[in-house]
């Protein structure tokens, strides 16, 4: 049993691993739109040593801006695929631990 848990450990370890070489591919930050003289206008915010930056983008049209929230839906989905990877590994951790000291008693 001890095995398996060691096993499934260090995949979940390889998943986060995995997950955080992705995330670091992707632009961090989100567009925001706005309004200026009746004209649009985009933004890149996002945020960098704890200061909010924003990077002019221009005036995008309707393919750029799909562009832009695919790659936010894409980190989103890493972000939560890399949280529940934590939640695993401290799980496994937990469980042998737990298996340790039972098989040492």
């Amino acid at each position: 049993m001890i095995q398996i848990l060691e096993e499934e450990l260090s995949n979940s370890k390889k998943l986060r691993q995995l997950y955080e070489r992705e995330l670091k591919k992707i632009p961090k930050g989100n567009v925001s739109k706005k309004e200026i003289r009746s004209h649009f206008y985009y933004y890149l915010q996002y945020r960098e040593n704890g200061q909010l930056h924003c990077r002019y983008l221009g005036k995008l049209n309707k393919n750029q801006l799909k562009k832009y929230e695919k790659i936010r839906k894409e980190r989103e989905q890493i972000i939560k695929n890399l949280n529940i990877a934590n939640k695993q590994i401290k799980l496994i951790k937990k469980m042998l631990n737990d298996k340790k000291l039972q098989s040492a008693a």
